[in-house]
């Protein structure tokens, strides 16, 4: 969804930098639910992801950056919670 807004951006409606800040904006408000700290994470790691996607030219990295951070909040997650419950 990222890279196709971004391209639109860039091809059509002002520059890529300018889709990019607008789109991690709108991202970081839709995570509002998750409180300030978890839209403002939100929001600036959708600006990285964007900035690797611009950067690399691919989808590659930034799928597999976003893999890499998921994989590690859910270990963090299930171990965290284990060492608190004991």
């Amino acid at each position: 969804q990222r890279a196709f807004v971004l391209v639109r951006f860039r091809d059509y409606l002002g520059g890529a930098t300018v889709g990019l800040i607008l789109w991690s904006t709108f991202f970081a408000y839709g995570h509002y639910l998750q409180g300030v700290q978890g839209s403002v994470v939100a929001g600036l790691f959708g600006f990285l992801f964007g900035v690797i996607y611009l950067v690399r030219g691919s989808l590659v990295a930034p799928v597999v950056a976003h893999s890499v951070y998921d994989a590690a909040a859910l270990l963090a997650y299930w171990f965290l919670k284990a060492s608190a419950e004991s």
